[in-house]
């Protein structure tokens, strides 16, 4: 079908039908409810532009290709129909119009300060499909304003700088700094980081000039300079590092110390360092091409370069000897703790990764483990947000409030499973094993080992009765298993001596009695190994749920998780939407 080149043209429905071949008024009346909230979604599209056109098309082809009539294949297309209304679809409608408000004022704000180009890229990440509607509402509310904020906040140390009478030196001193700074133009195209490091390095300028050494500035800045060009050092960095020299350093003489000696904490020993430091990125960068699933760590993401070069050094360093240490270190021989730690450290649960090394250290582990061990609290130390350790955990009813919140946009489909799961009395244990396989679904799409095609392929009923002979007969047939109504038995789980150290896909058919055989087998603690390689694959009776509906899905795991355990460890247990605390005790 031809994408239609207006949204007006999206949803004039061919007819808007009722039932056909049914005369069960329940049936009609679920249709027509689905209809009812069709309209709406629509609505909400056709005043936000929401989703790309063709997204949106595909979304209303499926909305009218349902039949409705006595076949139970096509009563369950109604009810993936009404899930979607209840799920992703209810959001939209809830909330939707707000939040493309919100972007909308908060980019007009953004326009004065950033070039077109910037905008539209902003855009389109608005626009993205790939990106899930939690996840768009989490960088809108959470992020894009305190960019904003900054964006503006730049464009007036420009407009206060340029009017500084000391400009007029900077012309002198710094031609080339002086005219970016000129051109509102040439600034706003900038990447943010560059524009902070403008602004810092007229600040040292205009010192230098009041301290009569622009040879001191025009020195340290050249070699600056070429550590920026031969990505040993960051964007925008030259200019942070020249403030730093002209600013912090009381006197001339210590000055000229720091930008022409030799020894210790000079600039040359400093360039020293991040030379070193990045020999080692750069090592770890062309090793990481030569592994396979096997042998790269799960979980991990690889920082770009620039996104390296960002990071403070000391950040630098431990994140080179962490990498370094997970590539050397086979998963068969790491400690449990240890990838409980890192599994932690990547999902960026800086509590738990926290509790889990203080644990680590009162356990029997051999000297090359200690080692590691420090080193992981040291990544630790220098990763974790300063505010994360300030800031006070949630109230227990601040986290029952939170579940109920979350609970309400969790699809029907697997919210049974979900509330089983919190209300039992190892519920953060449970969610936080959920969540793991979850996490891996994500990894395990960016980097290539999973797509809809092959999620489409190991959900398929091939691959379930290949898991129902794996269990008749005790042998691993492969990495798929399909759970679905034949295979919900905990028999048909991949043994744990496969599971352990071989990737699993479980995929998991949540129009059956499956996501409940889940639900039980995450109600035990599970080996730390078999959740290393198991990544959980929702689908609707061989269709899979989207790399979007499992990203949503682990952002509200991600909430729950965090609740889950504040209430866990005031002694309590979540009882459902509505219904006080319950007791552990």
């Amino acid at each position: 079908m031809t994408a239609p080149t207006s949204p007006d043209d999206l949803f004039e429905p061919e007819n808007p039908f009722l039932p056909d071949k049914t005369d069960d008024p329940a049936m009609q009346q679920r249709w027509s409810t689905v209809l009812e909230y069709w309209h709406k979604f629509d609505s909400v599209m056709r005043q936000t532009k929401f989703n790309t056109l063709t997204q949106t098309q595909r979304t209303a082809d499926w909305i009218n290709a349902t039949k409705l009539n006595d076949r139970r294949d096509d009563e369950r297309s109604i009810i993936f129909r009404e899930e979607f209304f209840q799920g992703h679809g209810k959001e939209v409608i809830n909330e939707g119009i707000a939040l493309h408000n919100e972007f909308t004022k908060l980019l007009e704000q953004a326009t004065p300060y950033i070039s077109g180009s910037s905008k539209d890229r902003w855009i389109a990440r608005y626009y993205d499909e790939k990106t899930g509607f939690q996840a768009k509402k989490y960088w809108i509310r959470k992020q894009f304003p305190d960019y904003v904020r900054r964006w503006a906040e730049a464009e007036k140390e420009r407009d206060a700088l340029t009017k500084d009478p000391g400009f007029v030196d900077l012309m002198s001193y710094d031609p080339s700094c002086a005219a970016i700074l000129k051109s509102a133009t040439e600034f706003r195209e900038l990447h943010y980081e560059k524009r902070i490091g403008f602004l810092a390095q007229a600040r040292a300028a205009l010192l230098a000039t009041s301290r009569l050494r622009p040879d001191l500035y025009a020195e340290a800045k050249k070699r600056l300079s070429s550590a920026e060009t031969l990505c040993i050092a960051g964007q925008g960095k030259t200019g942070i590092w020249l403030e730093r020299i002209f600013k912090n350093l009381t006197s001339v003489r210590k000055i000229e110390q720091f930008v022409r000696g030799s020894g210790g904490t000079t600039l040359t020993a400093l360039m020293t360092n991040w030379t070193k430091v990045k020999f080692r990125y750069d090592k770890i960068a062309s090793d990481m091409k030569k592994y396979d699933e096997n042998r790269m760590p799960r979980g991990l993401y690889f920082l770009k370069e620039q996104q390296f070069l960002s990071l403070h050094y000391n950040q630098r360093l431990q994140y080179v000897d962490e990498m370094e240490s997970r590539l050397n270190s086979p998963i068969i021989d790491e400690p449990d703790t240890f990838i409980r730690i890192r599994h932690a450290i990547d999902t960026k649960d800086w509590i738990e990764a926290d509790e889990l090394i203080q644990k680590a250290k009162t356990e029997p582990l051999s000297g090359p483990n200690r080692t590691r061990l420090a080193s992981m609290e040291l990544y630790l130390q220098q990763f974790r947000p300063k505010k994360a350790e300030s800031k006070s955990a949630d109230s227990v009813n601040e986290a029952k409030n939170k579940i109920d919140e979350m609970m309400s946009h969790v699809s029907s489909s697997i919210k049974p499973m979900i509330l089983r799961l919190l209300r039992g009395p190892n519920a953060n244990r449970s969610i936080h094993q959920l969540r793991w396989i979850v996490y891996n679904n994500k990894w395990c799409r960016t980097h290539g080992y999973l797509d809809d095609e092959k999620a489409a392929t190991g959900a398929s009923k091939d691959n379930r009765e290949m898991t129902k002979y794996r269990a008749d007969h005790g042998e691993d047939i492969g990495r798929n298993d399909t759970l679905d109504f034949e295979t919900t038995d905990q028999a048909y789980f991949r043994k744990k001596e496969f599971a352990n150290h071989k990737a699993t896909f479980m995929h998991v058919n949540l129009d059956s009695g499956a996501p409940g055989a889940l639900g039980e087998w995450l109600e035990h603690e599970q080996d730390t190994k078999v959740l290393y390689w198991t990544t959980f694959c929702g689908h609707d009776s061989g269709i899979p749920k989207s790399a979007n509906w499992h990203n949503d899905l682990l952002f509200t795991l991600t909430q729950l998780r965090s609740a889950s355990r504040t209430i866990n460890n005031a002694g309590f247990m979540y009882d459902g939407i509505g219904f006080p605390l319950k007791s552990l005790h």
